[in-house]
């Protein structure tokens, strides 16, 4: 309101915060035990839909060493395949039939060869 703009007039007009949201477990990853599920079925389409339909972006960052997750809002997510999320391997006890074999870091270390 103007009045305490006159009051605090000394302070700047606007001020940004980084806007970070963290789950500290996500019991999708946990029960999945796939980086691929992550990023295929919750990662990709929620930075897509949030981006797309809500003109926010947002940069989904998965930890698979604890199963958290930290929500960047307002950031830019990288280009899928240039993503850290997307490079990993398997994890060991990943379900998949083709584990180790499609995986995107293994594709991309195929390619290089």
């Amino acid at each position: 309101p103007e009045y305490l703009r006159a009051v605090f007039f000394f302070l700047p007009e606007f001020v940004s915060f980084p806007q970070t949201a963290k789950a500290e477990r996500c019991r999708f990853l946990e029960n999945a035990q796939c980086a691929s599920i992550c990023v295929n079925i919750c990662k990709a389409p929620s930075q897509a839909w949030l981006g797309e339909d809500f003109g926010m972006p947002v940069h989904i960052e998965p930890n698979y060493d604890d199963f958290s997750c930290r929500w960047r809002f307002g950031v830019e997510p990288p280009p899928l395949m240039e993503d850290e999320a997307v490079m990993v391997p398997c994890f060991k006890k990943c379900p998949s039939k083709t584990k180790g074999e499609r995986d995107a870091l293994s594709v991309r270390e195929r390619l290089r060869a």
